[in-house]
């Protein structure tokens, strides 16, 4: 058995008389482990021609320290009539007597993970898979849109507290915001099915091709004494560009002097350049007029 690695314990009482109330069954509390007790059940079974009702049960213990790992004894205190009573454990009828029984203390020597599955940072279990479910169809995301990632670890042999956080960053161009894990225990026949599940919310932030690298978890199979991987492959998706995209910028105003509006927009100018020797008739009827009145004035005058 190794650290951290589940030892399945059974505790069977087979008995052929009635047992009364009062009566008790200790559960087994080794020192240096985690116990849990993970299934009772009560049949009937024959042994050597006896017919017997028995009262199984089982129970996970974790060892949490390496060496000798004792398993104290299980004790029964009971009192047991030779009559039919109400039930298992109620009212005996006829005569009755108390006895006491214990099991003998069990001896497990618990080893370290081998280095490759520490180098790892593997847990220990029978078997660990990863799960995934989108929350949209990733092949339709566009800037902006948010879309969830929840993966979800299964590990039978395990407890959920044991299993590894998934590390998942940002890329450029992608936003992640991750949720607080859930965890969740089972009990099993087998054991203790631990679950981890992690929910990522995906918000693109630029168009373009983007990879998600591929998410993996180590563990050491107690089964086969190997290293192991569990892992979902890269997910590659494109995005488009967002339904608001920003708007052209509007063209320049073309203003105007209102006074001078139809003279601006209607009517060509003639340009004149600077230096031209070219004469109008304009300016020959002002030079007569300005003649004509330096004249008249110098006439007045005298």
């Amino acid at each position: 058995a190794y650290v951290g690695a589940q030892i399945i314990f059974t505790v069977k009482l087979y008995h052929s008389v009635n047992i009364g109330s009062g009566s008790s069954l200790s559960d087994p509390e080794p020192d240096n482990a985690q116990t849990k007790k993970i299934a009772e059940t009560n049949y009937q079974s024959i042994v050597n021609g006896v017919a017997y009702n028995v009262i199984e049960r089982k129970y996970a213990i974790y060892p949490t320290i390496t060496g000798n790992l004792e398993i104290p004894p299980v004790l029964l205190n009971a009192v047991v009539t030779d009559g039919r009573s109400v039930s298992l454990f109620g009212s005996p009828r006829g005569q009755s007597r108390r006895i006491i029984r214990r099991t003998p203390s069990v001896d497990i020597t618990i080893k370290e993970l081998p280095q490759i599955a520490k180098d790892k940072d593997a847990i220990a279990a029978q078997s660990l898979k990863l799960h995934q479910q989108w929350s949209g169809d990733i092949e339709k995301i566009k800037v902006g849109d948010s879309i969830t990632r929840n993966i979800l670890i299964i590990a039978e042999g395990a407890y959920a507290a044991q299993l590894p956080p998934l590390l998942m960053s940002n890329q450029d161009g992608l936003k992640l915001y991750s949720d607080q894990p859930q965890i969740n225990d089972k009990d099993s026949e087998t054991g203790i099915i631990g679950q981890r599940q992690e929910s990522i919310a995906i918000v693109p932030t630029k168009a373009g091709s983007y990879t998600l690298p591929e998410v993996s978890a180590y563990w050491f199979d107690t089964k086969t004494k190997k290293l192991k991987k569990a892992s979902l492959p890269p997910v590659t998706f494109t995005v488009a560009p967002g339904d608001s995209a920003p708007a052209e910028p509007p063209a320049p105003l073309i203003t105007a002097d209102l006074d001078n509006s139809v003279d601006t927009l209607d009517q060509p100018k003639t340009l004149i350049p600077y230096g031209s020797s070219e004469v109008f008739p304009w300016q020959v009827a002002t030079l007569i007029t300005t003649v004509l009145w330096i004249i008249t004035l110098i006439y007045a005058l005298f």
